[in-house]
């Protein structure tokens, strides 16, 4: 426990030490709240084990994050609970193995508002925020706010639940790039970005991102999804409102992205003339979007479903008719490629 400064600080220690916390409590500036560093990775013999117990951290001032994890893949470190709130980053894992559940992940950047709420860079293993469970959409999960770039930044990161985690940002909202295999869920958040309000990009493995009960409101573009290289991109996204200036949802893909678009209102308010509510661009590869799991609501604006396909696109659905009537949408495709309506995915 420490009132101004570090509480825990493990760095550069030889393979197989192991150390455990029951509780780490850590307020007030003066460095990180825990500040791990150098445990090594599995292929040196550097293997480590590092539990921190429950957390309760609050850090004030620029540079203080609340929990700093930097180059550890030799062995997990563990959070079992707890919150930890920071005016520069929350919780910052890069080149490290973790295995975490937080009730919630805040971060005011009115001091700092350049570094991101939550940074996660090549980050291994498991990362919850549980919130209170309830997916209702009030913030439990924490608040990150104040934000100049991205409030959740990640380059490379594996199995990831938000639950009621909100953002307010100048910037992206959740910026989601380089998801390795599993899955990532993404529930009951309140996300108002200058920029994109949940942009994800991929460009290698099989990644299942689902985004579900959101109030997203997008500066440019409400969702975004980019699928290249060799990734294949499973996406669903539920019950949600999104909203953007530009676009409320878009898929750009040139490997594979399968899309499942259910319950959901897109546009919320009414859009500038143009405004495509989903715009759809498949240069190369397969991409199949199925709106038939339960109807949505895409009646705002003019232009409504785009499709600028280079490659062929699959629609779940009957026929376009149907397609459109159950979703309020009108389906356009002005490029060279095809538009097929099928049982299901390919």
């Amino acid at each position: 426990t420490t009132n101004n400064g570090t509480a825990v600080r493990i760095g550069n220690h030889a393979a197989g030490s192991s150390f455990a916390f029951t509780a780490v409590t850590a307020s007030g500036g003066s460095g990180h709240g825990v500040n791990i560093f150098g445990l090594g990775s599995p292929g040196n013999g550097a293997t480590h084990t590092v539990d921190l117990g429950t957390v309760t951290i609050d850090k004030t001032g620029a540079g203080n994050d609340g929990i700093h994890v930097i180059n550890s893949l030799g062995g997990p470190v563990r959070v079992a609970g707890g919150t930890v709130a920071s005016q520069a980053t929350a919780l910052y894992v890069m080149n490290a193995q973790v295995d975490m559940t937080f009730t919630s992940l805040s971060s005011d950047g009115t001091n700092d508002p350049t570094a991101p709420g939550i940074m996660l860079s090549n980050q291994l293993g498991n990362l919850t925020v549980t919130g209170d469970g309830n997916n209702d959409g009030n913030g439990s999960g924490g608040h990150i706010q104040n934000k100049s770039g991205a409030g959740v930044e990640v380059n490379r990161g594996d199995d990831l639940t938000f639950f009621e985690l909100d953002v307010t940002t100048s910037g992206d909202g959740y910026d989601l790039a380089g998801l390795n295999f599993g899955g990532h869920f993404l529930r009951g958040a309140t996300i108002a970005a200058g920029g994109v309000g949940v942009r994800v990009s991929d460009d290698s493995g099989t990644t299942n991102v689902i985004l579900d009960n959101l109030d997203i409101d997008g500066g440019t573009d409400g969702i975004s999804i980019d699928s290249s290289g060799t990734s294949s991109v499973v996406l669903t996204v539920a019950d949600s409102t999104v909203d953007g200036t530009a676009r409320g949802i878009v898929l750009v893909n040139s490997a594979a992205i399968e899309a499942t678009l259910s319950g959901n209102t897109v546009g919320g308010v009414t859009p500038p003339t143009g405004h495509e509510l989903v715009g759809i661009t498949n240069t190369a590869g397969t991409l199949c979007v199925d709106p038939s799991v339960a109807s949505n609501d895409f009646s705002a604006g003019t232009a409504t479903l785009s499709a600028d396909v280079g490659s062929p696109l699959v629609v779940v659905g009957d026929d376009q008719t149907a397609v459109e009537t159950a979703n309020n949408v009108t389906i356009t495709a002005p490029g060279p490629g095809t538009v097929t309506y099928s049982s299901g995915c390919p």
